[in-house]
């Protein structure tokens, strides 16, 4: 308890929590803080997704307000002097990480699988620069809008790409790297009709680590994948 633990101290100071909903949308999560900020609050723990940190991040600069994250990781929000705090390592290590598990595996070429936010963004930065220094290609970036469901038409584009690199580079060179959250359930199972696809290994990040959905409604399609680093 927060407030036993202040007493303990000798601080005399009480905390009241008032929780809210920012639904997983990143301006959602801004007009919850405008209303937090209008109560007269100003220490605020949100911002889990990087989308919401950003989208709130002038807001809270310009009205000295306090926004504690304790799991956004995108480098993009790297900001000295800043009034978000994070309670995490930010992706560059893990963009570094990931490159070097795609060379370990042999790796020469990859497709990009992304999300359209500023974590996947920052991740997708990382591994550029990174994989590349390591000799590597990216063959495509595939950025999809997050609210996105249906997925065939940026399969139909990475289907294309993968069967032109796999003739360049050889099947067990080009792989699919995912930087995506539970949608990785619906992506692995709509790609079961690209053939050329379906047939690559795929790695994904921490964004497809311990999905339980994926053991749940897609246990044959991860493992056919692979999902290597998720």
């Amino acid at each position: 308890d927060l407030n036993e633990y202040a007493r303990s101290l000798g601080y005399n100071v009480t905390f009241e929590f008032i929780t809210m909903d920012a639904e997983a949308q990143a301006a959602i999560h801004l007009q919850r803080v405008q209303e937090l900020h209008d109560m007269g609050i100003n220490l605020i723990i949100g911002g889990r997704w990087s989308s919401q940190a950003q989208a709130s991040l002038e807001y809270i600069n310009e009205n000295n307000i306090l926004l504690f994250s304790p799991s956004s990781t995108s480098p993009l929000l790297a900001i000295e002097g800043d009034n978000l705090f994070r309670m995490c390592p930010n992706d560059l290590a893990q963009g570094e990480a990931i490159a070097e598990i795609l060379r370990s595996w042999g790796i020469d070429a990859i497709i990009i699988l992304q999300r359209g936010d500023p974590w996947a963004d920052g991740l997708y930065n990382v591994l550029e620069d990174e994989f590349t220094a390591r000799g590597g290609t990216i063959l495509a970036r595939v950025r999809y809008a997050v609210e996105v469901t249906e997925f065939s038409s940026y399969l139909e584009h990475m289907e294309e790409v993968a069967q032109e690199a796999v003739e360049k580079y050889g099947w067990e060179h080009v792989a699919v790297q995912c930087f995506c959250f539970s949608e990785i359930v619906t992506l692995i199972t709509q790609a079961q009709d690209y053939p050329t696809l379906y047939n690559l290994t795929w790695f994904g990040c921490d964004g497809t680590a311990f999905v339980q959905q994926v053991i749940d409604d897609a246990p044959e399609q991860a493992d056919k994948l692979k999902l290597l680093f998720g």
